[in-house]
């Protein structure tokens, strides 16, 4: 058991006496009254006091013994060799679920604010002595790279810190141990957990690790493009009070190339960062305080991950300069567990960089991984994942995924015996990734987008106009003007059976390759409030979470799909800010805080809202006084669709006809056809319905002809090979199957 030291002892006698007096179970309100009576307490605390007694405010059974188990696990974590009252006042202020908790918010008392007072005292710098490494361990402070001399890596200056063995250290870090390591405890709740390192972090046998050295040495690549984020970093960290810089991006974005970079930059250019012309940037562990860096040179500390809240903690309290790396979820994880934090923190953002600036990184690295794989890349190939993966990878970012996408072209180059690759070997890549067809990609979309019309009218009958507007749209958007809004965002009007579904589907099979890209979701499913969260997933805590949205996991899986929601006026009001985040921003923040992008995607809303009227005018009217005018006012095309007449609807049959025909004769290897006047039988015959559109020919042609048909196939009388004739003749003018 870790130690308590004598303040902590007393107070929790004191807490036990004063439970017992009224004859009560202990509480936390007892064990922080009891507290804040302890010198150090109390001075933290500013005099604040708090009785117990009254009614007992509700808790969990035996919260007193827990918290005072993390109480443990902090002071270890703190490097405390006992658990003091402030460890133990610290966590109480912590944890929401206590009663000391809720007696300090009904006394008009802040816990968080007394928290962060209890864990700044605690991480206050001490006094420390420099304690040296052993003399066989020194060599494995850092690799020797070969060019550089034997010297190179134990500069005179080198700062230190304590090596303990992997059991030693993980317990004095609270965290668990690896299997059959015994007397280890849990993991703290409050802490963080620490993503992986970088891949192009350097491995080291030591928690620290001195940048411009390494850059002198050749460990460290120069920084290619991100000027202006360079700058910045390089301005906060000359900032006189707080240079505490926290370089945000997502995965991949190159948080880690930046702070090389600096590194870089320092070792080409000295003095070109005035912070660091007589200074070290020490890259650390993420649970090392400035505290336990001892240096003969001033240094700046660098924290590739998200470091224990008491770290930050100490950062801010001590004005130590350091940079932080950090994915956003990261960085909201750690302000709400340090909110004190957050005023001292100069953020420099790193979003992703643009086509030409990923393509000059891709170029700067390709000669690295042309040695590895014994390859050539071509221009276009180099081009071709600049362009792709932004469009067709999802799951990460640039310019992270498009590096992977040609280290893999170079791996699977090497592997078949290919000495070159080009941009066909990049895009297959990229097909089998994302489920695209391989010419899609190689096309020219210039051509095909001006046969657009041409292309939609051979799935969908008649809507000559629509259709090229449709096309006008996407050409736009496709030309550039979009900017991050989905390709195209229409809402298609008119009454059931007139093709807007079919619509979408031949977008779908025209732009993706596929009628079968398609998220298609019914609105009439989302009309409670509550049901608007299986679209994005349910937040942490809720049933659903790990199963994520229905519309977000999808277009996440796949982010080059048309997205098709039916009957759009009947989903509750509160889908309206998720169509606005998609339809302004193209993207959507999904219940685990994951951003989706749908800056692929085609947007098709579908309503039969003003279905009754003659007049398109009147249909749009219909429409508009029914949605948001916000909503009305970002979908680029309301379409309206004319209901069908005899013509239209006949063509439809034939379409219908020659779909089944094909289907048989995969099957059964027999085929049929219609003649004109089996059409006009089937339209007479329930086929046509002005209201109902095309719908009813489907259920006529199963009727009137697939059936009668199946039952010929089945008595023998149509057999393999065979090609019907479907006609209307003889005197009861009905449709006779006549096979050749």
């Amino acid at each position: 058991m870790f130690p308590r030291s004598p303040d902590l002892e007393t107070a929790l006698s004191d807490a036990v006496r004063r439970a017992s007096a009224r004859g009560q179970a202990l509480t936390t309100v007892d064990l922080l009254a009891a507290l804040l009576e302890r010198d150090a307490a109390r001075r933290v605390a500013g005099g604040l006091t708090l009785k117990s007694g009254g009614p007992p405010l509700d808790e969990p059974a035996g919260m007193p013994e827990r918290l005072l188990e993390e109480a443990a696990r902090l002071a270890a974590r703190c490097g405390s060799d006992e658990t003091h009252a402030l460890h133990a006042l610290a966590v109480l202020c912590r944890d929401t679920q206590s009663a000391a908790y809720a007696a300090l918010f009904a006394g008009g008392h802040d816990p968080t604010r007394l928290r962060a007072a209890a864990l700044r005292e605690l991480t206050a710098p001490r006094p420390r002595r420099r304690i040296q490494p052993a003399p066989a361990l020194a060599p494995a402070h850092r690799p020797t790279p070969a060019h550089a001399p034997p010297s190179a890596h134990t500069p005179p200056s080198a700062p230190t810190l304590p090596r303990r063995d992997p059991a030693e250290l993980l317990d004095a870090l609270g965290l668990p141990g690896p299997p059959g390591v015994p007397g280890l405890p849990e993991a703290a709740p409050d802490v963080p957990a620490a993503p992986k390192p970088a891949a192009s972090a350097q491995p080291s046998a030591s928690p620290v690790r001195d940048l411009i050295a390494a850059a002198r040495a050749g460990e460290l690549e120069p920084l290619v493009g991100r000027t202006r984020e360079l700058h910045l970093l390089a301005d906060v960290l000359g900032k006189r009070r707080g240079a505490l810089a926290c370089v945000v991006g997502e995965p991949g974005t190159g948080k880690t190339a930046l702070v090389h970079g600096l590194a870089h930059l320092c070792a080409t250019a000295p003095g070109s960062v005035p912070a660091l012309r007589a200074a070290d940037l020490l890259a650390v562990e993420l649970t090392v305080s400035p505290a336990q860096v001892t240096s003969a040179r001033p240094f700046v500390l660098f924290y590739d991950g998200a470091p224990d809240p008491v770290v930050m903690t100490a950062l801010a309290a001590s004005g130590a300069s350091a940079i932080v790396a950090l994915a956003p979820t990261d960085l909201r994880r750690l302000l709400e567990a340090a909110p004190t934090v957050g005023g001292r923190l100069t953020q420099v953002l790193l979003a992703e960089p643009p086509e030409a600036e990923t393509l000059a990184v891709l170029k700067a690295a390709q000669a690295g991984y042309a040695r590895h794989h014994r390859v050539v890349y071509e221009a276009a190939a180099l081009e071709a994942a600049a362009r792709l993966a932004p469009r067709y990878i999802s799951d990460r970012f640039l310019p992270d995924k498009a590096l992977a996408l040609i280290d893999l072209a170079g791996a699977r180059a090497r592997r078949v015996g290919r000495g070159r690759i080009g941009s066909e070997e990049v895009a297959q890549l990229v097909a089998e990734s994302a489920g695209v067809p391989l010419d899609r990609l190689l096309a020219r979309d210039t051509d095909r987008l001006l046969k657009m019309e041409a292309h939609l009218a051979e799935w969908v009958v008649g809507h000559k106009a629509v259709l090229g507007r449709i096309a006008a749209v996407v050409r736009r958007n496709y030309a550039g003007f979009r900017a991050q809004r989905p390709v195209g965002s229409f809402l298609f009007l008119g009454p059931t059976g007139v093709g807007k579904t079919e619509t979408a589907k031949a977008l779908a099979a025209f732009l993706m390759g596929s009628e079968h890209a398609m998220v298609r979701l019914d609105m009439s499913e989302y009309m409670e409030a509550h049901s608007v969260a299986r679209l994005i997933g349910s937040p942490p805590g809720y049933v659903g979470y790990e199963d994520g949205g229905q519309l977000t996991e999808a277009v996440r899986r796949r982010p080059d799909t048309v997205v098709l929601l039916d009957e759009i006026e009947k989903a509750h009001r509160d889908l309206l800010p998720i169509l606005l985040q998609i339809l302004d921003e193209g993207r959507l923040t999904d219940g685990r805080g994951r951003t989706v992008d749908f800056s692929n995607t085609i947007v098709v809303m579908t309503s039969n809202l003003g279905a009754g009227a003659r007049r398109p005018a009147d249909v749009l009217a219909a429409a508009r006084r029914a949605f948001p005018i916000e909503l009305w006012n970002r979908i680029e095309e309301p379409l309206v669709f004319a209901a069908l007449g005899p013509t239209e609807v006949a063509e439809v049959a034939r379409r219908l006809a020659r779909a089944s025909s094909r289907r048989l004769e995969r099957e059964r290897g027999i085929r049929f056809e219609l003649d004109d006047r089996a059409v006009t039988y089937l339209l007479r015959h329930g086929g046509f319905d002005r209201q109902l559109g095309a719908r009813p020919m489907r259920a006529a042609l199963g009727r009137l002809v697939e059936a009668p048909l199946a039952e010929a196939i089945l008595a023998g009388q149509v057999r393999p090979g065979q090609a019907v004739r479907v006609a209307v003749g003889g005197r009861s003018r009905r449709l006779q199957f006549s096979p050749g």
